[in-house]
């Protein structure tokens, strides 16, 4: 969310059941039920607006957010509503733990899991053939990926 100026580049997503999609006035959303919400994010205003106390599960990415993650925690361990967040340090994930936020994703240590699997699949195969299907494989996701956001663009332009 941004809070109250798109030059901060800050935004709110949020994800509706079919049911309670609301009404957008819009082609926002089409395709999707993933809403951008310009709001600050950090502000318990926004969470009491939105009604985060009664989502089923909520996940934050909030680049340099770690004091409103960790209050976010704490009002949603009392509401009983799942947490999860992101996090690049242990001591950010510790601070988040012990604030009630049900798991920490940490990056780098995903990024080192991932990457050890690749590493025994990969290895077995020799210098001449290792990656290669790995390569292969992401340069088409990378082009899927592409396409498809070119062609949100301009439905959305449309």
């Amino acid at each position: 969310s941004t809070g109250n100026s798109f030059q901060s580049q800050r935004s709110l997503h949020q994800s509706f059941r079919d049911a309670m999609l609301p009404d957008r006035g819009s082609k926002e959303g089409l395709g999707t039920n993933i809403y951008s919400v310009y709001a600050d994010p950090e502000s318990p205003e926004t969470w009491e607006h939105f009604q985060v106390s009664k989502a089923k599960i909520v996940f934050s990415c909030m680049v340099g957010g770690q004091a409103a993650e960790v209050s976010l925690s704490r009002t949603l361990k009392k509401d009983g509503v799942p947490f999860l967040a992101i996090t690049n340090s242990n001591n950010e994930a510790k601070e988040l733990y012990e604030a009630g936020c049900r798991y920490v994703i940490q990056q780098e240590y995903l990024a080192a899991k991932v990457m050890k699997e690749i590493l025994d699949d990969e290895i077995p195969k020799g210098k001449a053939r290792a990656f290669d299907d790995k390569r292969r494989e992401h340069k088409g996701e990378l082009h899927d990926t592409m396409e498809d956001e070119l062609s949100r663009q301009i439905h959305h332009f449309l």
